[in-house]
């Protein structure tokens, strides 16, 4: 195996960088409108990191997933090479 196909080996996604601009949000037909102003820029931090975090979950997870279906296909190949050098066939 060469070094490059080691390297895409043992490679695998280990950070995604997601940002989150601006959210907004509305609670409508609420009797606590001071309560709301006081809590909407505490829950709109959690929930914007909430959001953050399960973007970059789920696209480092598919990443993953996608370079462990590449590696298959590597080695697929690679095996139905190995035996048509052989004189082998399917």
């Amino acid at each position: 195996m060469s070094r490059k196909e080691e390297e895409f080996t043992d490679s695998q996604t280990k950070d995604v960088t997601v940002e989150l601009d601006t959210l907004t949000f509305k609670i409508r037909d609420s009797k606590h409108d001071l309560l709301y102003k006081f809590v909407k820029s505490v829950a709109t931090g959690v929930i914007k990191k909430a959001i953050i975090a399960g973007f970059s979950a789920g696209i480092r997870a598919g990443l993953n997933e996608a370079h462990e279906q590449l590696l298959q296909v590597r080695n697929t190949v690679s095996i139905i090479a190995m035996g048509c050098a052989l004189g082998l066939t399917l």
